[in-house]
């Protein structure tokens, strides 16, 4: 029988003011995955890739999106730009 590692808690920001850049974070760690914008960084397949990446080794995973502007708290953790 496999075990089964718990379950990752993932979240992707996306900056309200700013729609290409994201952060992937680990809501159960607090942990920056990846952060950055899709110019600089193409940061979809960047996501995307590791998304995979767990799917090869089996990681099990949860994953939901949130649109923050400068008033979250995550916004200012995450460093975001703030295009206004």
């Amino acid at each position: 029988m496999k075990k089964v590692k718990s379950m990752k808690k993932l979240k992707i920001y996306i900056n309200k003011t700013l729609e290409e850049e994201k952060a992937l974070v680990d809501e159960r760690t607090g942990e920056i995955l990846l952060k950055g914008n899709y110019y600089h960084d193409k940061m979809y397949p960047q996501i995307k890739g590791l998304l995979k990446g767990f799917n090869i080794v089996n990681v099990v995973y949860h994953i939901n999106e949130e649109i923050i502007g400068p008033e979250h708290p995550m916004f200012n953790k995450l460093e975001f730009y703030e295009d206004y």
